[in-house]
């Protein structure tokens, strides 16, 4: 979900920027197990799906900025040290916060916090190795482990690779090449024993290069047809804001009714064509994703997507304190109809809204503190290595 926006003044995407931002929060408030309307809507029970918003449009700015310079040799090592430092430090540093976590709960074991023995289930000591080598998703521990989001980030690196040796060994086919690949993605999905796109541990690199080829491809239509006709700079038009607002309708109530089924498949192409809407940022709905505190979600939505599970889990550990300190029961453990895991705040919920909205500031508060400290940081050192690699 990392992908980084085009330089080009018409080809910055505001709009696409604040929409990864907006599914990085619907990803957030999928995996909050809490009472109310929020957690519980069909919307958000489905918001796993943007995941593959992301797959896709990774490939579609990934493609945009990266696929005409591949085919040079001398650009490959500086694009795997760029990506490479995009997505591993804040991975390791949420790993190591977890790592943490898991120590300092053998310290409290019997403080009633940890509801297991440390360092068990999924966060096993040698799991830690295929996390930092991103080999978790290779089936070894047959589960997602540590960091749960992690498996998509892991995944979207592996298809860095597989990006670039598409556009250095075909460059002139490139685009014929991803089309190849994304037919043959979606096949395989549909042809394994799943049948759908639901796959993280094992699996789920067909998936993201499904997406990722799928955002590539919509990349070819924009190339072609789309900045054609995109002027950023004008006022809203009414065809354009028709289109967003039927083609937001469209994802909403496909998210919220397709479900673990092989419908599914369809996402990556569902959300190819609403990012090729969007990227025209000529409606009213464009108009409004341009707010700032809408494109501050989307700078920071790598880090809200990697530290939410960290902080709803301490979230769960401090709720469960007070309950073990005050005597009052603020926590129930239990299973919704859909199946999904929840953590009631009690049975009350306008107590689960208040609790989903404070853990959002929280997550927001972090995110902002590991952009800052972590994200650009590494970021900044990886571009000076790679401009001195450059320099004669």
């Amino acid at each position: 979900m990392s992908g980084s926006p085009v330089p080009a003044p018409i080809d910055r995407f505001v709009a696409l920027d604040s929409l990864r931002g907006l599914c990085a929060i619907a990803v957030c408030l999928f995996h909050f197990r809490a009472a109310g309307p929020i957690s519980t809507s069909d919307f958000i029970g489905g918001s796993w799906l943007f995941v593959d918003f992301f797959f896709v449009l990774s490939g579609f700015v990934i493609t945009a900025n990266y696929r005409s310079r591949l085919s040079d040799s001398r650009e490959l090592i500086p694009y795997i040290v760029l990506r490479f430092a995009r997505v591993w430090p804040l991975h390791v540093v949420v790993l190591v916060a977890y790592i943490l976590m898991e120590l300092l709960g053998s310290l409290l074991d019997g403080a009633g916090i940890m509801q297991r023995v440390p360092f068990t289930d999924d966060k096993p000591v040698y799991a830690i190795f295929t996390n930092l080598t991103f080999t978790q998703i290779f089936g070894i521990e047959g589960r997602v482990t540590w960091n749960q989001p992690a498996w998509s980030i892991a995944a979207e690196f592996w298809t860095y690779l597989i990006f670039a040796a598409i556009c250095f060994v075909g460059a002139r086919s490139s685009y014929l090449i991803l089309a190849i690949v994304a037919v043959a993605a979606a096949a395989l999905l549909a042809y394994l024993p799943e049948g759908q796109i639901a796959l993280t541990h094992s699996g789920s690199l067909i998936r993201c290069v499904y997406g990722f080829s799928t955002g590539g491809l919509a990349w070819a239509v924009w190339e072609r047809l789309g900045r054609r006709i995109a002027h950023p700079d004008r006022p809203a038009d009414a065809i354009a804001t028709a289109a967003e607002v039927a083609s937001l309708a469209f994802v909403v109530a496909y998210v919220s009714n397709v479900g673990i089924s092989p419908a599914n498949l369809a996402a990556p192409v569902v959300f190819g064509v609403s990012i090729l809407i969007f990227a025209h940022q000529r409606g009213r709905l464009s108009q409004l994703l341009k707010l700032p505190f809408l494109v501050q979600l989307g700078t920071l939505s790598y880090s809200i997507y990697m530290v939410h599970a960290f902080v709803q889990s301490r979230f769960d550990d401090a709720l469960r304190l007070f309950g073990s300190a005050s005597g009052i029961d603020v926590v129930t453990d239990t299973i919704s109809a859909s199946g999904r895991a929840k953590m009631l705040a009690g049975s009350s919920a306008t107590q689960g809204v208040v609790f989903t909205v404070l853990m959002l500031c929280i997550v927001f508060i972090t995110a902002s503190l590991t952009y800052k400290y972590v994200e650009q940081p590494a970021l900044g050192r990886a571009r000076r290595l790679v401009r001195r690699r450059k320099s004669p």
